[in-house]
């Protein structure tokens, strides 16, 4: 709870920076909806599902963006909610990994014209992962809800801080629908040791340097 809080005492900071910084000109607001695409280096708890012959996370998931964006004379930046993740599996043993993150972003303005801009700056997101390991074919007897007589289902999750450089291509910018086309790459900042909210964990992993890329395409949500 308290990396929680410090996750979000930070990127609130971020955001009242933003409101600090002086524009010469009238700053433009945005809320935006993106789909897209991140990229993990590595997930270290494949190790772990590999040598239970479970299914193993990807390192390429898909991911869904709601977020509020400002843009002025020489800065932009903004704050977004993301989720992604991954299901199932080829065989009765099943995965459930979800990932959602809280994100902010500042920016400089490198090029910024009528119908098209380039911005570079940083993020810094805060994101819990879940991860639920399940056989499809396990029955539970409502009629005996002991939980040592029950099996078959693993709750897992982890949170973590990230930090990195992005890069942002403004186009159409004064058009009905203007897109921007988003990079970034994202240094884990915080192990994520892998814990459980119910039972005693031994022999974790944590993802400690596994780092992430991210793609994305936005485009105007309040139309």
């Amino acid at each position: 709870m308290k990396k929680i809080c410090f996750a979000f005492v930070l990127i609130f900071a971020i955001n009242c920076g933003f409101s600090q910084v002086k524009d010469s000109t009238s700053i433009a607001t945005v809320v935006y909806v993106s789909a897209g695409l991140q990229s993990f280096s590595n997930i270290n708890i494949n190790s772990k599902l590999s040598r239970a012959n479970l299914p193993l996370v990807p390192q390429n998931m898909p991911e869904l963006i709601i977020g509020f964006a400002f843009f002025g004379k020489k800065y932009s930046g903004g704050l977004e909610f993301s989720g992604g993740g991954a299901l199932g599996g080829p065989t009765a043993d099943k995965i459930d990994y979800e990932t959602s993150s809280f994100r902010g972003n500042f920016s400089y303005n490198l090029i910024s014209k009528t119908k098209f801009a380039f911005t570079t700056g940083l993020n810094l997101a805060y994101t819990y992962t879940e991860l639920i390991i399940y056989n499809e074919d396990t029955v539970l007897d409502l009629n005996n809800l002991s939980p040592t007589s029950n099996a078959g289902y693993i709750s897992l999750d982890n949170r973590r801080l990230f930090f990195g450089p992005a890069a942002t291509l403004h186009l159409f910018k004064e058009s009905i629908i203007p897109i921007r086309i988003n990079f970034a790459y994202e240094f884990g900042i915080t192990p994520g040791t892998w814990r459980s909210d119910f039972v005693k964990i031994e022999n974790s992993v944590n993802e400690r340097g596994n780092n992430r890329f991210l793609l994305r395409i936005m485009i105007k949500a309040d139309f």
